[in-house]
């Protein structure tokens, strides 16, 4: 489908989240570093394609909403970058924290957006 792209992106964000997740969960510092890059790749991937919601509208409401799906993507690698840095610094408890605010922007980024299959 049109969003089949972004699909396989958000796989591997999801496939990274979790990893981390479960690395967080048994004190794994290492483990969640690693895991983190494959987040952090699915949302650089992600950040590069157009959304098929985008491709539907025109003009100015296609580049708004262009603009609006790259700066959310741009949001959660910020977070992501947070999340790095606060593993890095041992600080776990932070870390598990931000995640939450990383679903939270998914979750309203999918709402927004409805990938289409």
């Amino acid at each position: 489908g049109p969003d089949e792209a972004i699909e396989q992106a958000m796989e591997e964000i999801l496939r990274g989240g979790k990893a981390v997740r479960r690395a967080l969960r048994k004190k794994q510092r290492d483990a969640a570093l690693i895991a983190i890059s494959i987040a952090q790749k699915g949302v650089v991937e992600a950040k590069k394609l157009v959304p098929s919601a985008a491709m539907k509208l025109e003009g100015e409401a296609q580049a708004r909403m262009k603009a609006d799906y790259r700066k959310r993507l741009i949001e959660v690698l910020e977070k992501w970058l947070q999340v790095e840095k606060l593993l890095i610094d041992g600080k776990m408890e932070e870390a598990a924290t931000t995640m939450k605010e990383i679903s939270a922007l998914e979750k309203s980024g999918h709402e927004k957006y409805e990938v289409e299959d």
